[in-house]
């Protein structure tokens, strides 16, 4: 290929790549900035695009309606962020929604603000402010606000607020409450 036909190939490739990239930064409603590569909300989306079957990366959640695969994403949420994620949700602080069905990792710890469900798995605490169900693994503690059913494995503390169903195995401190 020639230098001449690169040096007018690159800039009519540029702007042929930026044009879609900046159509697709924000959702008309005003929410959600990313770069959304899915095709009928399926595939790949770059920070905070609403609704995603397939995978979404993201620095912080904001703006999570629903997510079914994988949700990853580096640090925990300002703000409330709501939403669902059903699959894999991975945090390298704490992974945070108000619903996290299927397997949650967390560096720091899992959030769940309503309903836990799966293997959650944080470092420092796996807590749910409503029900949860399934194996819950925290360095320091598991706490349920809600009612909770399944095995729970902490280092110094799994507390349930409501019904509970579980194998409590903690080091040093066992509790669990019955209502």
């Amino acid at each position: 290929m020639s230098r001449k036909r690169i040096a007018l190939t690159l800039p009519l490739l540029g702007f042929a790549l930026a044009v879609p990239l900046q159509a697709q930064e924000s959702r008309p409603e005003g929410r959600g900035r990313g770069l959304d590569l899915t095709i009928n909300g399926a595939g790949l989306a770059i920070g905070n695009i609403p609704r995603v079957n397939g995978i979404r990366i993201n620095f912080r959640d904001t703006y999570l309606e629903e997510v079914n695969g994988l949700n990853l994403t580096l640090w925990g949420p300002r703000d409330d962020v709501g939403g669902t994620v059903r699959g894999l949700a991975v945090g390298l602080a704490a992974p945070t929604a108000d619903r996290l069905q299927g397997i949650s990792l967390g560096g720091l710890a899992v959030v769940a603000e309503g309903e836990l469900t799966g293997i959650g798995i944080g470092g420092l605490a796996v807590v749910s402010n409503g029900t949860s169900s399934g194996l819950n693994f925290g360095g320091l503690a598991t706490v349920s606000q809600g009612s909770s059913s399944g095995v729970y494995v902490a280092g110094l503390a799994s507390v349930s607020e409501g019904s509970s169903w579980m194998i409590p195995r903690a080091n040093r401190q066992q509790v669990a409450r019955r209502r």
